[in-house]
């Protein structure tokens, strides 16, 4: 900062400043659930500066009782999938959501904007008047305990990549078809 006045000048400690292209930018598909269910932010990882070390991206912008963990990413990422949790009385609305990127670099910490998104939370649906009410789950049985052994698991299949929204909007119309023709 510099500036003067009555004649005299004072300035703060000077810094060298490299300005330069953001690292990364994210393409974020636009996301969309019902109060009290979950929603996955898929973003496409664009990177523009190539970085050293892991940096971690957050979804900004929340608004309460809707939460997402960081995620980390490096150079070579190429896709993240945010996981939005909503509560049951989460705000409903179209939320504006961007993500903040913090690289570490020459033992300090870059953060800059990645991209942005909107998230909308719906109320939901009523269940139709004429159709019985859904029963409880059962509880399920406790089983006898096997004996452990050293076997080692059965790798996890990956996780599906999430629906696009007009994807979405297609299962959730076929679903109406269905149940007016009785299926």
């Amino acid at each position: 900062v510099l500036g003067s006045s009555q004649g005299m000048w004072s300035s703060s400690q000077l810094a060298t400043l490299n300005v330069a292209d953001a690292f990364a930018r994210f393409e974020m598909q636009r996301p969309a659930c019902e109060q009290g269910q979950e929603a996955q932010v898929l973003c496409k990882v664009n990177h523009t500066t190539p970085f050293e070390g892991e940096a971690t991206a957050k979804l900004l912008g929340m608004p309460p009782k809707i939460t997402a963990e960081p995620l980390k990413l490096t150079k070579d990422t190429t896709e993240l999938i945010f996981n939005l949790k909503t509560q049951a009385d989460s705000p409903v609305g179209k939320h504006k959501l961007f993500c903040e990127l913090s690289i570490p670099m020459n033992g300090e910490t870059i953060v800059s904007r990645a991209g942005n998104v909107e998230f909308q939370v719906d109320k939901p649906l009523p269940p139709p008047p004429n159709q019985p009410k859904p029963a409880a789950p059962k509880a399920p049985e406790p089983k006898a305990e096997k004996p452990t052994t050293d076997q080692p698991k059965a790798p996890e299949p990956p996780k599906a990549k999430p629906l696009t929204r007009l994807e979405k909007l297609r299962l959730a119309a076929e679903e109406r078809q269905k149940a007016r023709n009785g299926e």
